[in-house]
């Protein structure tokens, strides 16, 4: 940002039009963060009970049809893929859930694993891990900024997932 911009952004912050300040302050925050987004991985032949009743969305709904697609019980998704397949011998599709940043509730239930994305790399952390601490990683992302929620992506194809060894990074700690 150059001079003239900086000038700009104060002159209308002392006039009480705040909105470019605050985007100026949400910018260099965003860019002072260690990760871009941090994203809770469930591998549903271990789920917890506690997620059942968490609203989902069916990604290959999404994928598939392009169309908009509505939120429901995990519970409903997962009754939904054992009547098509009983003998469970395929793989069942993704689906992407979210929680209120807020929301303390779920913050004992376990997940597979973390994964983390910064500007030139990703990386998955080993477990065990909660809610509670994918929202520690949430709060270090760039997304916080932006998004009030944490994510989930539920799947049971999580075991071919390379695990990178934990570096020396203090973010990771």
């Amino acid at each position: 940002m150059n001079r003239a911009d900086k000038i700009r952004v104060l002159q209308d912050a002392f006039l009480g039009n705040d909105g470019s300040l605050r985007k100026v302050q949400r910018d260099r925050r965003m860019k002072s963060m260690p990760f871009k987004e941090a994203l809770g991985v469930v591998d549903i032949r271990e789920l917890h009970p506690g997620f059942l009743d968490l609203p989902i969305v069916d990604t290959e709904i999404l994928i598939d049809s392009g169309r908009r697609a509505k939120h429901e019980p995990l519970r409903n998704y997962l009754e939904r893929y054992k009547q098509v397949d009983p003998q469970q011998q395929h793989r069942f599709g993704a689906a992407a859930g979210t929680i209120d940043v807020d929301d303390k509730s779920f913050d004992h239930l376990p997940l597979t694993h973390i994964r983390l994305v910064n500007d030139s790399s990703w990386c998955f952390t080993q477990h065990p891990v909660t809610v509670g601490k994918l929202r520690e990683y949430f709060l270090k992302t760039a997304e916080s900024t932006k998004l009030s929620f944490l994510t989930l992506w539920f799947d049971c194809n999580t075991t071919g997932i390379y695990f990178p060894n934990k570096r020396n990074d203090p973010n990771l700690s």
